[in-house]
């Protein structure tokens, strides 16, 4: 799992969600002030638009201890994942959070735009068991496959259903 900083949405209000155009993730900010977990790695592509993104030290600071101690930028061995800290900050300030884990559907463009290592790790981490040595067109068909076969079997559509020597559905 590659690490991840805090960034905070602050393009105006008015303009509603925002969606990382930018490094091409799933991540989406609901609008001024929003802090999401974001790659640390890709960071970069968002850095030089200030007046939209900015990195959320200030939670991280705040979940550590707020003041009194040495404080550390998020993906710099804070002692906390993103996570964790957006939990602490929430109990510090008596806020209910919620965390929903959606795993992404990712599309053939959503593949395209993405580096092959990365493609890997997020197989790796979803247990598709692809061949390490699979070239960039044949990792992301797999990929692909993979993932159908998954939402398949957890009954999200794109399955067959089996039927027994009468005709009747097994197991029915």
């Amino acid at each position: 799992m590659q690490p991840t900083i805090l960034v905070r949405c602050v393009w105006p209000a008015e303009r509603g969600p925002k969606n990382d155009c930018r490094g091409g993730t799933s991540v989406v900010w609901a609008g001024h002030g929003d802090v999401q977990p974001y790659p640390a790695a890709l960071w970069p592509k968002l850095q030089p638009h200030p007046d939209v993104w900015q990195l959320a030290q200030d939670v991280v600071a705040a979940a550590a201890g707020q003041g009194g101690g040495e404080t550390k930028p998020a993906g710099a061995g804070a002692g906390l994942t993103p996570d964790g800290a957006i939990v602490e900050t929430a109990r510090s300030t008596n806020t209910q959070v919620v965390v929903v884990t959606v795993d992404t559907t990712f599309t053939a463009e959503m593949l395209d735009a993405m580096p092959d290592q990365e493609i890997r790790d997020l197989a790796e981490q979803r247990g598709y068991g692809l061949h390490p040595r699979l070239g960039p067109v044949n990792l992301r068909a797999r990929f692909l496959e993979a993932q159908d076969a998954a939402a398949a079997a957890a009954g999200q559509g794109g399955g067959e259903t089996k039927t027994g020597p009468d005709g009747t559905a097994a197991g029915a």
